[in-house]
């Protein structure tokens, strides 16, 4: 095969996807999968993760759980496998994936001075990733070469932003992030604290909102504060909250918006929403 999009695991792709773009075969994906370390445990997000098995251990685990990233041979194998490759992976700002993946590009193109390789840092994660897989598609299907597609690429992933929602601080309680009493206190009264990302990649608190009805408001008024989203593909990833999914859709829809997409969190992207966790992609 000629092309190769590779993403990290943080990515959330609905079933379908290959279809969805219609890649008639042309086009190679891969996911390379990070690990979940809960206390004993240790969960490989390959797709085969049990979600409700993981934010059951995460509970019962005393101690704050954390993420592997995958070591530079995963990336490297990926990248031998075809003669041009697009990656795209999670925010380097919060995760140590993008360099094991810089340096699988440099040891590739040592092995072969004709390796073709971008690699992007999308400063973001789950579905940013979705979409730059399905730009780099398109892009592909027009016919551009290699270089063009880098341009635009770099490009586009300059426009996308990202929204998440938490209502669950079991995480942040652990980390040190929250503490304990205020953590607890916020989840009982249903408080759910609602960031973005920034241009460094990292989380910023935007809003706060007490109730799913008030989060979802406040989701949709940051949206569209900060983009025109009438000809935009939204990607929502949602862990166990498919409810808040759709009424975000059916509001998104209402407002004009071309696409919306929904997905079910994978492992990485449950291990820090956590339950009733929304990101939304766009």
């Amino acid at each position: 095969m000629k092309w190769n999009i590779v993403f990290d695991s943080t990515v959330d792709i609905f079933e379908g996807f290959d279809e969805y773009i219609d890649n008639n075969n042309e086009i190679r994906f891969e996911t390379i999968p990070l690990k979940l370390i809960v206390g004993e445990k240790q969960f490989v997000d390959d797709g085969s993760i049990d979600i409700d098995e993981l934010l059951k251990s995460m509970k019962a685990e005393k101690k704050a759980s954390h993420s592997s990233c995958p070591s530079p041979e995963a990336f490297a194998n990926s990248f031998r496998q075809s003669e041009y490759n697009l990656c795209f992976t999670m925010s380097s700002a919060i995760s140590g994936t993008y360099q094991s993946a810089l340096i699988a590009k440099q040891m590739v193109e040592e092995e072969n001075p004709n390796a073709k390789i971008l690699l992007i840092d999308t400063k973001a994660t789950s579905g940013v990733l979705l979409l730059m897989g399905k730009k780099a598609a398109q892009l592909i299907k027009k016919g551009l070469e290699f270089d063009k597609i880098c341009v635009e690429l770099e490009k586009h992933v300059k426009s996308l932003e990202l929204t998440f929602s938490l209502a669950d601080f079991d995480t942040f309680i652990k980390t040190g992030r929250v503490k304990p009493f205020v953590g607890a206190i916020a989840s009982k009264i249903g408080i759910r604290a609602i960031a973005i990302k920034t241009a460094e990649g990292k989380i910023d608190v935007a809003e706060k909102a007490r109730g799913e009805q008030r989060n979802i408001q406040k989701i949709l008024s940051i949206m569209e504060k900060t983009k025109d989203l009438t000809n935009s593909t939204v990607v929502i990833s949602h862990c166990k909250n498919a409810v808040a999914a759709v009424k975000i859709q059916e509001k998104l829809i209402e407002n004009g918006v071309k696409e919306v997409l929904i997905c079910a969190c994978k492992g990485v992207s449950s291990f820090y929403a956590q339950e009733k966790g929304i990101i939304i992609s766009y």
